[in-house]
């Protein structure tokens, strides 16, 4: 079976409208909270996404902030065909362009697919936050107690990426 073709773009600001939709569906809200700080997907700094056969099928968002980049999302719609690492290679590529020193993200404890996607790919786990879940129902209210695989939905983990 060969997998279908798909290219990587830069994401354009008529993009992400999509990311917005798409953003909102999978995290409950066109917001980010992690580590403690609320950014709105309009304000992220940019974005690639990935199309096949001229639809999109995948997006990573990022802002940076001085020698760090902060990974705010990631989402494949056609999981295990390489997207989500090819998006992920695309900002590494980008951060060493703009020589940024620190690449990094926060996920949750219950996302275990998560967790072994960015540990394959050289992220290294750094930091938990321990029961920061309440601060993000706060601001987020539609996010479940319990997360995928049943696991009480509690904590950030953040991992990162020195280059």
């Amino acid at each position: 079976m060969n997998p279908e073709k798909y290219t990587i773009k830069t994401a354009a600001k008529t993009d992400f409208e999509w990311i917005k939709e798409l953003y909102a569906q999978t995290w409950s809200g066109d917001i980010c909270v992690s580590r403690g700080k609320v950014q709105k997907v309009d304000d992220f700094t940019g974005g690639f996404v990935a199309e096949t056969g001229g639809q999109n099928t995948g997006f990573v968002t990022y802002t940076i902030s001085g020698t760090e980049l902060e990974i705010t999302g990631i989402v494949s719609l056609k999981e295990k065909g390489g997207i989500g690492s090819a998006l992920v290679k695309a900002v590494i590529e980008l951060a060493k362009k703009q020589k940024i020193k620190k690449i990094c993200l926060v996920t949750t404890n219950d996302n275990l697919n998560g967790i072994v996607f960015w540990q394959k790919r050289g992220f290294k786990l750094v930091k938990v936050y321990p029961g920061s879940m309440e601060y993000v129902r706060q601001i987020k209210p539609a996010v479940p107690l319990i997360g995928e695989n049943g696991i009480p939905l509690m904590d950030e983990l953040e991992l990162e990426m020195i280059l």
